[in-house]
């Protein structure tokens, strides 16, 4: 049996920074999470259909990739669980975007040198699917470019975020046979001067 080859291109678009944990190096962000991908049994015709080009349906309807933040936190969902629809185009791309209250440990990144900065790492990839069932490529490499723009709302009052990247690339773990594809996304926020008030 020939196994399936899913292309996803997830985007951790951020909303707002609810809380940052220097010490434990944990962060906490309202965030959209954008997927994006191609399932070739969900394609059709629209001559077919009387021009109808795309529909509107209840995500529980379709297959969605099982990508998660890897080092999401216990009292979070690892998996975005709000139920918003998907929108099915009749190329066979689905594009799904759910709110979603991201609570994670940041991966290891450099020693910082000034307490005024923090940068966190946050990994993005399927839970169970290797490289050869699903590969995920990075929307855009500067976040902060894409639906950021508009939706990021810089209220924290202690930190800033500066910049928010992506990149992909596949990693190998001691478990599997064969190497899971993953999105990077890095973050990196400056504190804030503090008035008095």
């Amino acid at each position: 049996m020939q196994t399936t080859l899913f292309r996803s291109s997830p985007e951790l678009v951020p909303v707002g920074i609810k809380d940052i944990d220097v010490k434990d190096k944990i962060i906490k962000l309202d965030t959209f999470f954008y997927q994006k991908w191609h399932d070739q049994y969900l394609m059709w015709d629209p001559t077919e259909y009387d021009d109808l080009d795309q529909l509107i349906i209840p995500s529980s309807e379709v297959w969605k990739p099982d990508l998660s933040v890897y080092a999401g936190y216990s009292d979070s969902n690892y998996f975005p669980t709000v139920s918003t629809s998907a929108v099915l185009f009749a190329n066979g791309t689905v594009l799904w975007v759910t709110p979603f209250t991201l609570k994670s440990r940041c991966s290891v990144t450099p020693p910082q040198d000034t307490d005024e900065t923090f940068e966190c790492i946050l990994p993005i990839g399927s839970w169970t699917n290797d490289i050869r069932k699903i590969t995920v490529q990075e929307v855009r490499q500067n976040v902060l470019e894409g639906m950021a723009r508009e939706s990021f709302h810089d209220d924290n009052r202690k930190w800033k975020l500066e910049s928010m990247t992506a990149r992909s690339l596949e990693r190998q773990y001691s478990c599997c046979s064969h190497p899971f594809s993953l999105v990077l996304v890095d973050l990196v926020l400056r504190k804030k001067p503090q008035t008095d008030d």
